[in-house]
């Protein structure tokens, strides 16, 4: 399963990970960042979380609830370094293979999502413009229209992290896995 720097690899063909935990744990949160796929097991209440990959590497977590900072540092350092290890044995690359990228269908995606945004744009600031005479439109249509567009489109994203978050904390709270 061990892929050499130029052999492709698809996801498909890497073994899955599998965390054995109760709600959230820095174990999902190391498997995220790290832009690998997992699932979940339930494990009893209070149990430390433990990594299956494939069937037959596995990977266990640490208890921080219970660490003082340095120990949590050290701790979390240690597990960072063998969950690196499990995943260069399991094949997962360090990073993505930038020879393999089509950079023309990328700059092709990007201008067909540009040419969207403008479809839907012009329209509006063209009703906008002819639907009030002009001292309203400058004052009392800009302000929301920019409001509206650079302060709730702008923070989108976090917004929904927050959404994401809650909906997790709310759904360990009830006992939902």
């Amino acid at each position: 399963m061990n892929g050499t720097p130029n052999q492709s690899i698809g996801l498909k063909d890497l073994p899955a990970f599998v965390v054995r935990s109760r709600g959230r744990h820095p174990a999902k949160s190391a498997l995220a960042k790290a832009g690998v796929p997992y699932s979940s097991e339930d494990a009893p209440a209070g149990t430390v979380a433990h990594l299956k990959i494939g069937s037959s590497a596995t990977v266990d977590s640490f208890a921080g609830s219970t660490m003082s900072k340095p120990d949590f540092k050290a701790a979390s350092e240690a597990f960072g370094k063998s969950l690196k290890a499990a995943l260069v044995t399991a094949g997962y690359p360090a990073k993505a293979d930038m020879t393999k990228v089509s950079y023309p269908a990328r700059v092709a995606l990007c201008a067909y999502l540009v040419f969207l945004v403008t479809m839907v744009y012009g329209p509006i600031a063209a009703w906008l413009v002819e639907m009030f005479p002009t001292w309203i439109r400058y004052s009392s249509m800009s302000l929301p229209y920019h409001i509206g567009n650079g302060w709730f489109g702008g923070f989108l994203p976090v917004t929904s992290f927050a959404i994401v978050v809650a909906r997790v904390a709310f759904m360990t709270v009830c006992g939902i896995p």
